[in-house]
């Protein structure tokens, strides 16, 4: 009866197959809601990923039952693929951090014992670029279903995006992945190379 009461358009009253993935997917929906909770944006796709990192067995791996999964998980679980309603903007904390931790990750390539020691000046290079978009412009999320606002984290219609430079030496030798993040000449990354850098 109560089946019928929630799905009023249903052919049975049959509960069906008991779910043996219940505690799992209690668990997925519990991170999709923390996500939400600071504002990350979601897609079926983060779904089946988090789903496979949690059972890398789960269905199967079958890109197409876990396709037809995600819907009816989203549905069990009273969350639905929203439009947002607002953009909020990163805070500035964050971004600070990231940039420290590249550049004590990229320092610590020239200290003693580092990939870069000894790197002879006359090593022949070459060096490819490419755009690396870090925080894409999401316009739908997974969210609760009834919820009048649907907040997304974000930049709006300009995404941030770092040049990724890859780097060969001549004899093979791949070098450590060099990042450069979007500036203006004079800002404030320009202003504080003293205090991040030796």
């Amino acid at each position: 009866m109560k089946n019928v009461n929630n799905s009023p358009n249903v052919r049975s009253i049959n509960a069906g197959c008991p779910n043996r993935s219940a505690e799992m997917e209690k668990q997925l929906a519990a991170c999709i809601r923390q996500r939400r909770g600071i504002d990350i944006a979601l897609c079926t796709h983060h779904v089946i990923s988090k789903a496979l990192a949690m059972d890398p067995f789960f269905k199967g791996d079958n890109k197409g039952v876990l396709r037809s999964w995600v819907y009816h998980f989203l549905h069990r679980n009273h969350l639905s693929i929203r439009r947002r309603t607002h953009v909020g903007q990163k805070l500035n904390g964050h971004l600070q951090a990231i940039r420290d931790e590249f550049v004590e990750a990229v320092n610590e390539r020239f200290m003693p014992q580092g990939t870069m020691e000894g790197t002879p000046t006359t090593m022949i290079v070459n060096i490819d670029e490419t755009a690396v978009y870090y925080v894409l412009s999401a316009t739908k999320t997974i969210n609760e279903t009834r919820a009048t606002m649907v907040a997304v984290r974000g930049y709006g219609s300009n995404p941030q995006r770092l040049t990724a430079c890859f780097a060969w030496a001549q004899d093979g030798t791949k070098l450590p992945l060099f990042l450069v993040f979007k500036a203006k000449p004079g800002g404030l990354i320009e202003r504080r190379l003293d205090t991040l850098l030796p």
